[in-house]
Formats: C-alpha cells, sequence, structure tokens
C-alpha cells in the first residue's frame, strides 16, 4: 500500500504559460499508468526574483518514504521536467530498497556515529563514496559496500 505525493511549483511569472500544471499533469500521467493510483500533487506559484520552476514527488509506504525532483530551465519543456521527475520516482521505488540514492550520502554520518550498521541503497552514487571516504578521514570506522547488493555496511576499528 503506498500513496504518491508531490508539489509543482513555479513563480508567478510562469503562471500564465501554466508551467506547473504542465509538471503536474505530465508526472501525473505517467504515475497513474504506471501504478493505477491517483497522484496528489498540489500546483503552487510563488513570488521570486527570477523565473524557474520545479517539482517535487515522493512515494510513501508503510515503511518509507522515496523522493525525487525535477528542475526546470530555460527552454525545456515543463512536460520534460514533470516526466523526468516521474521516471525517477519510478526508478528509485522500483529499486525495491528502503532508500533512494538522495538519502544514502545524508545516512552516512550516523551510521558511523552508530558504528555497527547497515543499509540497503537504490543506487549507490559517487557523491555517497565522496562522504564515505571523508567520513573515514574523521572517525575510527571502515564501511564495505556490496555494490551487488547495494548495500552499505559500517563498523567502528
Amino acid at each position: 500500500v503506498f500513496e504518491i505525493h508531490g508539489i509543482s511549483h513555479a513563480s508567478q511569472h510562469l503562471q500564465n504559460a501554466k508551467v506547473a500544471e504542465r509538471q503536474k499533469d505530465a508526472a501525473d500521467g505517467l504515475l497513474y499508468q504506471k501504478y493505477e493510483i491517483p497522484p496528489k500533487i498540489d500546483v503552487k506559484y510563488v513570488d521570486t526574483v527570477c523565473p524557474g520552476s520545479a517539482i517535487d514527488l515522493w512515494i510513501r509506504t508503510d515503511t518509507t518514504v522515496m523522493g525525487s525532483e525535477g528542475l526546470g530551465e530555460r527552454g525545456k519543456p515543463a512536460e520534460k521536467v514533470g516526466e523526468e521527475a516521474a521516471m525517477f520516482l519510478i526508478k528509485q521505488f522500483e529499486s525495491e530498497t528502503p532508500i533512494d540514492e538522495h538519502s544514502c550520502d545524508q545516512l552516512l554520518p550516523y551510521m558511523a556515529l552508530a558504528g555497527e550498521s547497515k543499509i540497503r541503497v537504490a543506487r549507490i552514487t559517487n557523491h555517497c563514496l565522496t562522504n564515505i571516504w571523508a567520513i573515514e578521514k574523521f572517525l575510527p570506522v571502515k564501511f564495505k559496500i556490496n555494490e551487488k547488493e547495494r548495500i552499505i555496511s559500517c563498523s567502528g576499528i
């Protein structure tokens, strides 16, 4: 059992072009087609200095929350922003892990402080590897990575 939520937001400069709605509709369509669950994506326009847009999506299950985002840029259709965010969310969710690739590196310092710990992640990123390298320079811990199973474990030394 899971729910899909999100916020499609853009600057007020883009409200006439319905950028936030177009991002939402593109993400909504892909996610509904994939899971047959209507996503609950809010649309917001905010006062900004420069025009811009983004969409933030997340899936909430009984055991985890996984997220995704899409960032608008000049010349990039709003529909593409929504589609990219939805496709990334689908990829993270279908990894069948409790931790998305962006949360992984944020958990590593806590793993080091806990001493003995282990997590399974959607993907081991270069950012994650860099964070492991830095943590091992400062704290008396050693991380081990099982690339095939996408498991990161930490132990004190």
